[in-house]
């Protein structure tokens, strides 16, 4: 369920049932870090190589290059879910936990604050812009934004449960999914527009394309315009749900994983330009792709697969994929 972090070394992180797995760029294991359960969390690389997850046995792990544990910090058995670390550029990290509260940890593991929010935050993740202003989603159908020093900026009613996380736009606007469909909000707090969406998209990821295009799922996989909230383009090939956020490569084709087990590829017209399957285990892991072109992405299964592609890396924009980067960094 975890989306692979990549290393400036080429090494491949993801979180597996009980571990943190470090893959060498052929395939071949490196290091496993054992944590006491799994792992939904997908791991964020600090510029100094450091690896943060978190875990469901209530820790949030930083883990060395090597493989040797830094710390963890107790947060409190079943109450760190699903949300995946963000490491802002002073190197606070930051999480969000099942009562309701964004924490903020200092790099040497020492606590920095903690934020109260008034819902369960499970599977979002917290996304960062480029004023450090830290936005999250909750299942009471909020989305916040917490101010670097702990301070609530402002709330906004998205309408439904979220387990979405935020991607932020050049312009600073917020895009995020909720039950009834994908929101935009502007950097102030205030409604810009909302698109409904057949099917939910409550855990669905919205990505940013280069031109400014808007890539989220519900039943189908679809392109919003984002200037007049209309639909671009909408792929209703296959009933199988997409499971995955996508991921942009930098001619503009998008990368997609589905509950039938394949990857989808399409152009920015959406046209199916080709699937692969090695498995028939849904695909929940949102794909990394390198600067050299291998796709990376996991099975539910547990396997990981590498593909090469023609891309020379991830698309020229605010936020190609899950987590904005390669390494899950969350921020713009």
């Amino acid at each position: 369920m975890s989306s692979p972090a990549l290393a400036q070394d080429g090494t491949i992180y993801i979180g597996a049932f009980y571990d943190l797995c470090a893959i060498n760029p052929d395939g071949t294991i490196k290091w496993r870090f054992y944590t006491q359960n799994s792992i939904y969390s997908s791991p964020a690389i600090a510029e100094d190589g450091t690896v943060y997850l978190g875990s469901r046995d209530g820790y949030l792990y930083a883990v060395n290059p090597d493989g040797t544990e830094k710390w963890s910090y107790e947060i409190g058995i079943n109450n760190l879910r699903d949300s995946s670390p963000a490491i802002a550029s002073d190197g606070t990290i930051y999480i969000g936990v099942q009562d309701g509260y964004l924490w903020a940890f200092n790099p040497d593991g020492s606590y920095k604050w903690r934020c109260e929010l008034d819902g369960p935050i499970e599977s979002s993740s917290p996304s960062i812009d480029a004023n450090g202003i830290i936005y999250i989603a909750s299942t009471n159908g909020k989305l916040y934004a917490v101010n670097p020093d702990s301070t609530l900026n402002w709330e906004f009613n998205i309408g439904g449960p979220s387990n979405s996380s935020p991607a932020i736009a050049d312009d600073g606007t917020i895009y995020i999914n909720s039950e009834r469909g994908l929101t935009a909000v502007d950097p102030q707090g205030r409604y810009l527009w909302d698109y409904e969406i057949y099917g939910g998209s409550t855990e669905s990821h919205p990505v940013i394309g280069a031109d400014g295009t808007v890539y989220t799922r519900g039943t189908n996989f679809m392109a919003l315009d984002p200037n007049n909230a209309t639909l671009k383009w909408e792929y209703t090939g296959n009933p199988v749900n997409f499971m995955s956020a996508a991921t942009i490569g930098s001619d503009g084709t998008i990368y997609v994983g589905c509950g039938d087990g394949c990857i989808y590829a399409f152009n920015v017209s959406g046209t199916l330009l080709w699937k692969y399957r090695n498995g028939w285990d849904g695909i929940y892991s949102s794909p990394a792709l390198s600067s050299d072109g291998v796709l990376y992405f996991a099975y539910k299964s547990g396997y990981v697969l590498a593909i090469q592609t023609y891309m020379t890396g991830l698309a020229s924009s605010a936020w190609p994929k899950f987590r904005a980067n390669n390494r899950n960094t969350g921020w713009k």
